[in-house]
């Protein structure tokens, strides 16, 4: 195999535009850096965030998904634990049941862009 051919693209006005990639057997696109750059432009991911404490604390990523659905079940799903942590403390300690589960800690999820 050959190595692939590297082409500077210009603009109409003769400035530097963006590289592509050709197979020099074929001429087949290998790659685009323009394509590439509109891709990672356009595109989104959802992050899961907690905070554990609202009065004395800052909100933190927990993860990051691709849609929207896989962060509201990992928001569920960290949010279950949770409760079972609550109910666990709640059995050894009867003051824990002062405060109902979730008084001071807050669970969402939010649509952040994809940089490059």
């Amino acid at each position: 195999m050959k190595k692939p051919i590297i082409i500077e693209r210009f603009k109409d006005d003769g400035e530097h535009s963006h590289y592509v990639l050709i197979k020099s057997e074929t001429n087949e696109l290998l790659w685009d850096e323009a394509t590439e750059k509109e891709t990672q432009e356009n595109q989104s991911v959802w992050a899961f965030l907690y905070n554990s404490d609202c009065c004395e604390s800052a909100v933190s990523a927990i993860s990051i998904h691709k849609t929207k659905e896989g962060a509201e079940t990992a928001k569920e799903l960290h949010k279950a634990e949770k409760l079972k942590e609550w109910e666990y403390a709640c059995k050894i300690d009867e003051c824990f049941k002062d405060y109902p589960f979730d008084f001071d800690q807050w669970w969402g999820v939010k649509e952040m862009p994809l940089l490059p």
